[in-house]
């Protein structure tokens, strides 16, 4: 404790408002108030992370010791907050399939998104934002390949579907407001496994930040029902480490697909989350040519370290 006092005594005026913009920013990207700002700014974390390390070189070449020491500091509490699963994927065995999940609205056009499905060969795919005509499309184009499939066309916006080269042993929706959730399950190696396949509405305020909690909570009860193996997908449009995402986590006892962040630019919303039944073993981003982002795509295989029934969580806990 004299060290830490020693440390930040003597120090010059410049010096402490570094240091204390560098804590209070890193404080505020892991433990967020409910104020719009700052939940925009926890949403560059990553960013943030980088701009601490590179401060803290910078510090380094000028020799300030003690700002390169706070500053490397801030950038080691970020990391820890922002690691949501293990670096590494498993060695792949056996029996796998791949899920993918596709936002319409990244699509620049018809051909481009459906080369781009068919080159990475999912086995399910989740589609959000259809409209009648990609409706028709996807029928069209991919029906051969995936002769299983629903989708839910309405007048609103979300209009999902799924695509599938194995048979529905069932297939429904539920719904949180006006927002359909698409459920179901397949058979894959003997074994049933469902899915959850949602989009929650887009954070444009506080409220809407509310709307998804509430959200993503229905879908926990949702999965908390189900005994067996699990995949949730979808865009719910709050970044990897945010709040949200790691009470969905937590409380569905579900794991990241995801292993790494986006550096530059906005930090990804779209999410492969799986059941402890299930090891991820690959996690892509589907793009088109020239690099356009369309949907992301998991590969998965069954656990044979499990060999009991999900532990289901309370999912007030935390809230």
């Amino acid at each position: 404790m004299k060290n830490i006092i020693n440390f930040f005594i003597g120090a010059k005026l410049y010096q402490y408002i570094i240091w204390g913009t560098l804590i209070i920013v890193t404080i505020f990207a892991i433990y967020t108030p409910e104020q719009i700002f700052l939940k925009r700014l926890a949403n560059h974390a990553v960013q943030l992370m980088f701009g601490c390390l590179a401060l803290g070189i910078l510090f380094m070449a000028l020799n300030d010791s003690k700002s390169m020491w706070v500053s490397l500091a801030c950038c080691g509490v970020l990391c820890l907050h922002l690691r949501t699963r293990e670096p590494f994927y498993p060695i792949q065995y056996g029996t796998f399939f791949k899920v993918a999940h596709v936002n319409i609205e990244n699509s620049t056009n018809y051909e481009e998104t459906i080369k781009a499905i068919i080159e990475n060969n999912p086995d399910i795919i989740s589609f959000q934002n259809l409209d009648p005509n990609w409706d028709y499309a996807l029928k069209e184009y991919l029906s051969e390949k995936y002769p299983f499939e629903k989708t839910f066309i309405s007048l609103d916006i979300y209009n999902p579907g799924i695509y599938s080269k194995y048979p529905f042993i069932e297939i429904d929706t539920f719904h949180y407001k006006n927002a359909p959730n698409i459920h179901g399950s397949i058979e894959i190696d003997n074994q049933e496994v469902h899915f959850v396949s949602s989009i929650t509405t887009p954070p444009i305020d506080m409220n809407a930040y509310k709307e998804i909690s509430q959200h993503l909570k229905v879908i926990t009860n949702f999965i908390n029902n189900i005994n067996g193996p699990v995949i949730a997908v979808g865009d719910y449009n709050v970044v990897t480490y945010s709040s949200e995402m790691n009470k969905l986590r937590a409380n569905a006892n579900l794991k990241e697909s995801r292993t790494t962040q986006t550096v530059i630019g906005e930090s990804p919303i779209d999410h492969i989350l799986y059941s402890e039944e299930l090891e991820c073993t690959d996690f892509i981003s589907i793009n088109e040519s020239g690099n356009n982002k369309v949907g992301i795509m998991g590969t998965y295989q069954f656990n044979r370290k499990y060999d009991g029934k999900k532990e289901k969580s309370d999912p007030d806990k935390n809230q």
